[in-house]
């Protein structure tokens, strides 16, 4: 079974998105807080993470770096929501290693879909190099 790292404080949408994952045979894992779901990254190795990117404490930017910058996890595809659609934000994102970014709400038959398309993708080792590139400090 495929995990999938949940990280959303919103508690109402958190469930609806976890529901709609399990329904779909995902094991889900949650954090509230962007400083928690790096450690459940770490400790659990999904398999996708969805990333809500306003969080408490560390937002989704910051977990996304993080998790870019870690060698046991810059292959797993990161799936960002975002309640603010503005194209340079997604651009952005995209470019420091987002695999998709997707606005809020989300039907739960669009989010289910793509956390399969992109399990099944994975990240090639060409966008890892790219990305690693980037995130280098100068």
């Amino acid at each position: 079974m495929h995990r999938v790292l949940l990280v959303e404080d919103d508690d109402a949408f958190r469930i609806f998105c976890r529901v709609a994952l399990e329904a779909a045979g995902y094991e889900v894992i949650q954090a509230r807080d962007g400083s928690v779901a790096v450690e459940k990254a770490l400790r659990e190795r999904p398999d996708c993470v969805v990333l809500d990117l306003w969080l408490p404490g560390l937002t989704g930017s910051g977990v996304l770096r993080v998790l870019r910058a870690n060698r046991r996890l810059d292959r797993v595809p990161v799936i960002v929501l975002s309640g603010v659609p503005e194209v340079k934000d997604r651009e952005g994102l995209l470019s420091f290693g987002a695999d998709e970014v997707l606005e809020k709400p989300i039907a739960p038959d669009r989010l289910v879909a793509q956390v399969r398309k992109w399990i099944g993708k994975g990240r090639s080792a060409a966008t890892r190099s790219l990305l690693s590139d980037r995130l280098e400090p100068a």
